[in-house]
């Protein structure tokens, strides 16, 4: 069977979207078989409009800034909301790069279908698609192609949300690990209280880290495209991220 080698990013944004769904499925069992629509982000009569991409730059800086300010805690409500804000910024990162990439109506209808333009998990025609990402990507890296101004904005601000998330979820393993270790140490009816929400707080703490190792190596071919393609990283993202 034919394998395909995808850059990092191709791999760490979707396998982190696929992760997450895994999670949630431990976590919310009655779900199961409920279709769930897809919504896009962006605005396809704007996507040239310079006035609407570029409010985007300063909304992602404002994602990342209130995932600096995500608490600790082992309350597994708030540990839900936080995963849910990951994939929300882990979505509009891939619909941010897929503009970038100049390939907004391969998302849009791959989306249609439930499926991902930077995915593995493609068939048939749809495998062309991904060779195209997978070049383009390369040539970006290599700064064998330009991006256009408008392109431009739109890879910082995929950047900006993927980091967002990245952010997120290393609090988010944090506040599992306590809650799983809460869990451990309860006894009696204590222990009751955890029982329904331990196996979506161990997924995450068994899960988690491995979509981190994924994005960081992400994020950092991310850099080296924003280097060549002369994007300038808010200092705060790089510092967060890389220091």
């Amino acid at each position: 069977m034919k394998t395909f080698k995808f850059v990092l990013v191709s791999l760490c944004i979707m396998s982190m979207l696929t992760s997450w769904v895994s999670i949630e499925a431990k976590k919310k069992e009655e779900d199961k078989g409920k279709e769930v629509e897809s919504k896009l982000f962006l605005d396809d009569s704007k996507l040239d409009n310079q006035d609407y991409y570029n409010q985007f730059p300063s909304s992602a800086i404002q994602s990342f800034e209130n995932a600096l300010l995500t608490p600790k805690v082992s309350d597994i409500k708030i540990i839900t909301i936080n995963s849910d804000q990951t994939k929300t910024d882990a979505k509009i990162a891939e619909e941010m790069i897929a503009v970038a990439l100049g390939m907004r109506q391969e998302y849009v209808n791959l989306e249609a279908e439930g499926k991902s333009l930077l995915s593995g998990n493609l068939e048939g025609s749809e495998l062309e698609i991904s060779e195209m990402v997978k070049a383009k990507l390369e040539d970006l890296k290599n700064a064998k192609a330009q991006l256009s101004e408008s392109q431009k904005v739109y890879f910082l601000s995929g950047f900006t949300y993927l980091a967002s998330s990245i952010v997120r979820e290393k609090v988010i393993l944090e506040s599992a690990k306590m809650y799983v270790d809460e869990a451990s140490k309860a006894t009696g009816m204590a222990k009751m209280k955890y029982a329904k929400d331990l196996p979506y707080a161990t997924a995450v703490v068994t899960d988690i880290p491995i979509l981190l190792e994924s994005q960081i190596k992400t994020i950092n071919e991310f850099a080296t495209i924003a280097k060549t393609q002369s994007i300038k990283i808010p200092e705060n993202v790089t510092k967060s991220l890389f220091e």
